[in-house]
């Protein structure tokens, strides 16, 4: 009879805590008795491995998403995973299913995060550290599991802004080779030397000989790493293979056929390349279309130009 008492005091408890629930993911159940949720394990099967992660590579940061309920199905303790830093730990978010997500910036990189550098990436690379979880009866049945991962940034990619130069220069998308990861440059021009009043066609008309200020910029990158652009050039068309294509730099400086149009102010030593340039037009066209090469390099690569010291 006592066990019976005890039955019906329990589900007396689960009537009044249920209007005060928290939100439940779908392979999770109300445990009444800690007021929280729990993972509703027999929605799994035991397996001898981990859960399979899944990895985002953004770029900004590095996200891990793991299956909490498979965690703790396959005996691993789901509530104290962290990186190599230890006070880098996973939160749960119920995203249908109960996930553990961890996130690590590469902007600025953290939680024991490293950082190597090779002929064409960079490479970020950190350990996802997963204790065994131990039993209510006090012993432990796994081995404390480590999971490696890494995410490659390509230092070098192609860069085409098909704008025409009458309205301000917009924003392109920069997809590097493999679909390794995206970043992301603005190319905008200026009519101040302080960089500070964008160009809009619709507000003021450009003509020859007018001075305007370009900047190359990509935001969020790393400290050790600086922006150079190779080559920009100019077609009367958004054709990047369009003829004629007019060399404004190359190398990284003002190409010798029009060394009066243009004039580096910054390239090559932080995340932003700054020129100044003067408005030319094509004899048969209206429109001028600007292109650039970019490229991402570790520490400083200032090009040296000629007549510099």
């Amino acid at each position: 009879m006592a066990v019976w008492r005890g039955l019906t005091l329990t589900l007396g408890i689960l009537i009044t805590a249920a209007a005060q629930s928290p939100p439940c993911a779908s392979d999770e159940s109300f445990n009444a008795i800690a007021n929280t949720c729990s993972c509703n394990l027999t929605m799994y099967i035991t397996t001898d491995s981990l859960p399979t992660p899944s990895l985002h590579c953004l770029p900004d940061q590095m996200r891990l998403n793991l299956s909490k309920c498979q965690l703790e199905r396959n005996r691993y303790d789901s509530e104290n995973l962290h990186l190599l830093d230890p006070s880098c730990v996973g939160v749960q978010v119920n995203e249908d299913i109960a996930q553990i997500i961890i996130n690590t910036s590469i902007s600025s990189p953290t939680c024991g995060t490293s950082m190597t550098v090779n002929g064409s990436h960079v490479v970020y690379a950190n350990s996802l550290m997963i204790p065994a979880k131990v039993s209510t009866s006090g012993i432990i049945t796994r081995n404390n599991a480590r999971l490696a991962f890494d995410c490659s940034y390509p230092l070098s990619m192609p860069v085409s802004l098909l704008t025409v130069l009458r309205p301000i220069l917009g924003v392109i998308a920069l997809t590097a080779p493999e679909g390794i990861a995206d970043l992301e440059a603005t190319l905008e021009a200026f009519t101040d030397s302080n960089f500070s009043v964008p160009y809009n066609q619709s507000f003021r008309d450009v003509y020859v000989d007018d001075p305007l200020y370009v900047s190359v910029k990509i935001d969020n990158l790393d400290a050790a790493f600086s922006l150079h652009v190779n080559r920009m050039y100019a077609t009367p068309t958004n054709d990047t293979n369009a003829v004629p294509q007019i060399d404004l730099m190359t190398d990284g400086c003002p190409s010798a056929d029009v060394a009066d149009l243009v004039a580096v102010m910054n390239n090559g030593n932080t995340n932003e390349a700054r020129f100044m340039m003067k408005v030319f037009k094509f004899l048969w066209a209206d429109s001028v279309y600007l292109f650039t090469d970019v490229q991402v390099c570790s520490g400083y690569c200032i090009p040296v130009c000629s007549g510099e010291a």
